[in-house]
């Protein structure tokens, strides 16, 4: 569950910096994250479309994709800076954000073993004689 979370915050940074990378573009306009993401959504997919039809999807693409990433943040890196200060307060504040998605994973891996599973529901008062 940690390597999934994981891997869906690393995607989330990689497509956000793509998006900043090319709606860096327009330089007068502020965008908010979710637009950035989306940008970077986009833009990934066609990547991966136009990849795979001259070679394999592989480390060679990812590794591309990932430098192609740092660029994108380094040369826009005022436009990560001023997100990081509209975004962080929210997302590091401990009435919520990160520290909220974290508790209530917690609360699942708590209530994990204490769910049943198939046909026998033996904690609801179910039969398991059938």
């Amino acid at each position: 569950m940690v390597t999934v979370l994981l891997s869906w915050l690393y995607i989330a940074f990689l497509c956000t910096l793509i998006g900043i990378g090319v709606l860096g573009v327009f330089k007068n306009i502020q965008f908010s994250w979710i637009y950035y993401l989306a940008a970077g959504i986009v833009v990934i997919t066609v990547y991966t479309e136009y990849f795979s039809l001259f070679a394999k999807i592989g480390a060679m693409a990812h590794i591309l994709l990932f430098f192609s990433a740092l660029v994108c943040g380094y040369v826009r890196r005022a436009k990560l800076r001023i997100l990081w200060k509209t975004y962080a307060p929210v997302v590091c504040s401990s009435g919520g954000g990160i520290f909220r998605l974290l508790h209530s994973i917690d609360r699942l891996f708590y209530f994990q073993g204490r769910v049943s599973y198939g046909y026998e529901h033996l904690s609801c008062g179910g039969d398991s004689s059938i």
